[in-house]
């Protein structure tokens, strides 16, 4: 299926590429005889979703005249068996042509191209045409679609952060918690710091642990940004204990690990932490109230 890409602006950083490729395929500025294009990967960028919106940042020495970028799973394009050549024409016939801004100086172009909803392993391809032919070059990109598995209620543990979200609170009701289609052992609580910012964690089905609501399976929190601003020590990020001491026998062994009951109720043992330093150990509750019913 043909997909659909919007241009983003980017100029500067796409004529850095080039120019960090120029040792490879030409030193003459705007006299390569030969079509190139490079192409680089990333995220997107909120209001994005960096879980499946990509940026391609492009960028194409002055032999280029026109550049076609295609993406498709894996699966797909491995299952159409083609040569480079072949597969390069498939994609100057399926896939879109970007419009290119063009550095006055040396005759490099390029864009950044937001590639929206690329869900699994995908192949993104451009495809570079000129008077003296084509080349094609590749890029992966893994994105995440989530399901719902049950909307509770939530319990903030920080108060750095409780006192700091859009509407300051303790407790957030609706939030979304969500399993990655792909890996069933990545979670995420949708939109809990803001809109967009999610907070995602991985169980870890091999660790059990036992209380007295019953069995739960082992939980880890990578670092990741939080988006909230603390008005005395700036931006704030959260990991679990093991992360921040780099030993994961905080978790394993030493009594700070999170977990995952049957019904999908989760507890989260996590330290926020500033430029400055580390807050304290606290824990994240979330608490089903209801689960999707087809």
């Amino acid at each position: 299926m043909k997909k659909y890409f919007f241009i983003i602006a980017s100029a500067l950083a796409v004529f850095a590429l080039a120019s960090c490729e120029k040792d490879k395929y030409g030193t003459l500025p705007g006299n390569d005889t030969k079509p190139h294009a490079f192409i680089k990967v990333m995220g997107a960028a909120l209001p994005n979703d960096p879980d499946c919106d990509a940026v391609v940042r492009i960028a194409a020495n002055s032999a280029t005249q026109e550049v076609y970028l295609f993406a498709e799973t894996e699966t797909a394009k491995d299952a159409r068996g083609m040569s480079d050549e072949a597969y390069a024409d498939y994609v100057v016939a399926n896939g879109t042509k970007v419009a290119l801004s063009t550095n006055t100086f040396d005759g490099a172009q390029g864009a950044d191209i937001l590639m929206p909803k690329l869900f699994g392993s995908n192949v993104v391809s451009a495809v570079a045409v000129g008077a003296n032919g084509k080349s094609i070059v590749y890029g992966e990109y893994t994105g995440i679609r989530w399901n719902t598995v049950a909307m509770g209620k939530h319990k903030y543990g920080s108060s750095a952060i409780y006192n700091n979200l859009p509407t300051p609170g303790q407790y957030k009701e609706g939030v979304l918690l969500q399993q990655s289609d792909d890996d069933k052992t990545l979670f995420r609580l949708k939109d809990l710091y803001r809109e967009g910012v999610h907070l995602q964690f991985r169980t870890y089905p091999d660790y059990v642990g036992e209380d007295e609501d019953g069995k739960y399976v082992f939980c880890r929190v990578p670092a990741q940004a939080t988006s909230l601003t603390h008005p005395s020590y700036g931006a704030m990020s959260i990991r679990d204990m093991g992360y921040r001491y780099g030993d994961d026998s905080y978790i394993f062994e030493g009594g700070y690990e999170g977990g995952m009951y049957a019904d999908y109720s989760t507890f989260l043992c996590m330290s926020v932490y500033v430029s400055a330093g580390n807050f304290g150990a606290a824990y994240d509750v979330f608490t089903p109230t209801s689960y999707p019913t087809n």
